[in-house]
């Protein structure tokens, strides 16, 4: 993994910042560069996000030009049937990519999402696996062949210390299987979706800056801030 580029996503739907850190091979980012992005949606009643942009899941604008326009062909998303996922399922499928959603799931996906991914369908194809699970990931990197990565897979609940050692494996243990295997593969991008839970508490009124210190507590933020740290790792 060569260069590092981070951009953040704020959804309408949800208090959470959603920021990611974007490994790219080949110089296509010469230098360490912040794109701060946005996507815009309205939740309907069935949890999922209803466009507010025309046919689209999220109002992207960046400050360092179209970073999602770059992903192109083959599109593996993690996580791809939660809240977040589900939305860059469906915009990249809008967008004209093919696009193969990883859950533990696989085909089995819930009539909320169905909907929402079925204008689109005939571009998603399901996989099932499981990000901690390093010979699972493989099958689908060897599967689907991906040119470009959205890992939004991840575990937000704390409840005990059995789902602090759940919240360790999939966010920190899964991250390592993700950035791994699309270094083995060759992949050209990994998006990393982490969350404004990196930041720790802030006023609701003061915009988050990309640069503001990570005071993030908790197992979850914690986890966050580790995984960019994991990408930065994989830079070099």
């Amino acid at each position: 993994m060569a260069e590092l580029a981070g951009t953040s996503l704020r959804s309408a739907a949800t208090p959470d910042t959603q920021r990611a850190i974007l490994c790219a091979r080949g110089g296509v980012l010469p230098e360490p560069t912040v794109v701060r992005s946005r996507f815009s949606t309205r939740p309907c009643q069935d949890g999922y996000s209803e466009p507010i942009a025309e046919d689209s899941g999220w109002a992207l604008q960046s400050t360092a030009g179209d970073v999602i326009a770059e992903l192109t062909m083959n599109v593996l998303v993690t996580g791809g049937t939660g809240f977040v996922g589900a939305n860059i399922v469906r915009q990249l499928a809008s967008e004209g990519h093919q696009v193969w959603s990883l859950s533990r799931q696989g085909g089995g996906l819930e009539p909320a999402v169905q909907r929402f991914w079925a204008p689109f369908r005939t571009r998603i194809t399901d996989i099932a696996g499981d990000v901690t699970d390093p010979e699972s990931v493989y099958d689908a990197f060897r599967r689907c062949r991906p040119s470009h990565v959205v890992h939004a897979a991840a575990t937000t609940s704390v409840h005990g210390v059995s789902a602090v050692r759940r919240i360790l494996r999939v966010n920190l243990s899964g991250t390592i299987n993700i950035l791994e295997a699309a270094d083995a593969h060759s992949v050209s991008r990994v998006l990393y979706v982490s969350s404004g839970a990196v930041y720790g508490p802030t006023a609701e009124e003061v915009a988050i800056q990309e640069h503001a210190p990570l005071r993030g507590t908790g197992a979850y933020a914690r986890t966050k801030i580790a995984g960019e740290k994991l990408c930065d790792l994989y830079r070099h």
